[in-house]
């Protein structure tokens, strides 16, 4: 065993402790990181935006599942001063060159500086358009954090 005798590796089935796992205990294993895996974020990120002409924003931090870094993270299209829309790619691939398809069930953005929290409009499967705005209806330049499930 690669990691002294206590490691449970190499996992294999059995009927004991001492010849390995029995079926139900695998069974369970797996159910469990499939579920870890389904409820694990799709994606974490910081947008800064800019409030000058034109209005513009950046991603300054991304890290999901399909990669962490900025080359990963979706494109941005700003709409308009407070108003931005982030797109995904139909699908990602893994390190095996297997491709997952992409679809986002849920999203919350907040404001990465104060309290505030901003409305999230789920527009396709794979868009999502967050806009910044204070409670008097003024656009905001705040810079944001984006959870996406």
């Amino acid at each position: 065993m690669p990691f002294g005798s206590f490691a449970p590796l190499p996992l294999r089935l059995g009927g004991s402790a001492e010849e390995g796992w029995a079926p139900e205990h695998h069974a369970r294993f797996v159910a469990d990181l499939v579920s870890v895996k389904r409820t694990a974020p799709l994606a974490r990120l910081l947008v800064n935006q800019d409030p000058g002409t034109p209005f513009a924003a950046t991603v300054a931090y991304y890290s999901g599942q399909n990669g962490s870094g900025v080359l990963y993270a979706p494109t941005i299209a700003v709409t308009g001063a407070g108003d931005v829309t982030l797109t995904w790619p139909g699908y990602w691939e893994d390190e095996f060159g297997i491709q997952h398809a992409l679809k986002i069930r849920q999203a919350i953005a907040r404001s990465y500086s104060t309290a505030a929290q901003f409305p999230v409009c789920l527009i396709s499967a794979r868009t999502i358009r967050v806009r910044t705005f204070t409670d008097a209806g003024a656009a905001s330049a705040l810079p944001f954090s984006l959870r996406a499930w």
